[in-house]
């Protein structure tokens, strides 16, 4: 199993609230968080977020959204996982996870030379998203 692949099963399973989703890097989870809010609150709700379609159990979505069906939810929901790793693989460029003054930090390299010193994780995605995708242009 390649990287990417096992990126998506975890998320995968994650996202759609199974038990074993746990097992899911934080990492993952926000970045999910900050890129695809909208997506992400429709999805534990049992919505399709590409053709609004409720279901009344996950599993039931979880065939809908992986399975190979006419109306292209799957090919969707794969292109987004897919753009989210290729986000995952510019942030381990751009951020690394480091110790200042024996405490633990995420070190964001800005592209303009400097550095950004971030405490949490969330915090560190969210600077990423917000300032560094923008910045490289992404």
């Amino acid at each position: 199993m390649n990287m990417e692949e096992e990126f998506m099963g975890l998320l995968i399973r994650w996202v759609l609230g199974f038990k074993n989703g746990k097992n899911c890097p934080r990492i993952y989870k926000e970045l999910f968080k900050e890129l695809y809010p909208v997506e992400l609150h429709l999805l534990r709700n049992k919505i399709c977020p590409f053709c609004g379609r409720k279901f009344k159990k996950k599993s039931g979505l979880a065939k809908h959204i992986l399975g190979n069906y006419r109306d292209g939810c799957k090919i969707k929901f794969d292109a987004m996982l897919h753009n989210l790793f290729q986000i995952y693989r510019i942030y381990l460029k751009y951020i690394q996870y480091d110790y200042v003054n024996g405490h633990p930090v995420y070190r964001i390299r800005h592209p303009n030379g400097y550095n950004i010193i971030c405490y949490t994780v969330r915090n560190a995605v969210a600077i990423f998203v917000n300032e560094i995708l923008k910045t490289i242009g992404f």
